[in-house]
């Protein structure tokens, strides 16, 4: 069950008033003394709905992705992000996620986590780098007395190294993630569908 919903009057995230008794939801609402507004407690509930919510426009996105736009759209871009940073915010979006989630949708969303992870690690191995080798190189020299000898030195030359197989060895985890990803999808899509049919059932 989700405590946070969308006020479509007055356009704003609200929350259910059973749902202020809640510990960690008490422990936001009492850090913010300003005045009864409650400016920094309703950010923090808009940030959290919109990030976490299961059934959300960008419920598709992955996390960190999603997290952004809901800074560009929801706070014209303003530094939200930070508020991961905060041990009673991450206890209420813990309790959020609970709460609203079952524990496939849990394992979904830490699972679309991983997948974003991974994806951006594959970005920063290039196919090839350049690695400096120590290399004996011979040469040449005249001493003081004009005598031409030859020897040889150790110097440091740039060599092109392949990274190919960790790259692709990372692609191929990518792509066993993605059939995953794909399968708990569909799961979570199913299990959300017969939760739906139970309540209008109880509605009936």
């Amino acid at each position: 069950m989700s405590w946070l919903y969308i006020d479509t009057d007055e356009n704003r995230v609200c929350i259910k008033p059973e749902a202020v008794s809640i510990p960690e939801v008490q422990k936001i609402y009492k850090k913010d003394r300003r005045n009864e507004t409650k400016p920094y407690f309703n950010k923090v509930i808009t940030y959290v709905y919109h990030c976490y919510a299961p059934d959300h426009a960008f419920s598709n996105s992955f996390p960190e992705q999603r997290r952004r736009r809901v800074a560009d759209v929801y706070f014209n871009g303003d530094d939200v992000l930070s508020l991961e940073d905060d041990k009673d915010v991450r206890a209420l979006i813990d309790a959020f996620k609970h709460d609203c989630m079952g524990p496939s949708e849990r394992f979904y969303e830490n699972l679309k986590k991983d997948m974003e992870d991974l994806i951006n690690y594959i970005q920063t191995i290039p196919m090839f780098t350049e690695i400096k080798v120590e290399k004996s190189v011979p040469v040449k020299y005249v001493d003081n007395e004009g005598q031409l000898h030859e020897t040889t030195v150790d110097v440091k030359v740039p060599v092109s190294h392949d990274n190919s197989k960790i790259k692709m060895d990372a692609i191929k985890r990518a792509d066993e993630l993605l059939e995953l990803e794909e399968k708990m999808r569909q799961r979570v899509k199913s299990e959300k569908r017969k939760k739906k049919q139970t309540r209008s059932l109880f509605d009936q």
